[in-house]
């Protein structure tokens, strides 16, 4: 993964959970992607206005856009076969 001065950061996804948010952050930094999320606190304060804030924003280098992706759905793929 390198990174040029002109990055930008792009939004690989939204939550409306917290928890889950949180736990795909964790699990991008793990791979080493830098992992921002936006409105976490306005979302966590004002949860009934969590359709007008838009969810929690899960923000990425434009760089890691499609790692980054990829391990989330992989991590979606795990937590459906633990559902089982």
């Amino acid at each position: 993964m390198t990174h040029d001065d002109d990055d930008k950061l792009v939004s690989v996804g939204v939550s409306f959970n917290s928890f889950q948010a949180q736990v795909i952050k964790t699990k991008l930094e793990a791979n080493d992607i830098h992992c921002f999320l936006f409105d976490q606190e306005s979302f966590n304060a004002m949860s009934h206005l969590s359709l007008a804030i838009g969810g929690i924003r899960i923000m990425v280098l434009q760089s890691d856009l499609e790692d980054a992706k990829n391990l989330i759905a992989e991590a979606q793929t795990e937590i459906e076969i633990s559902k089982d």
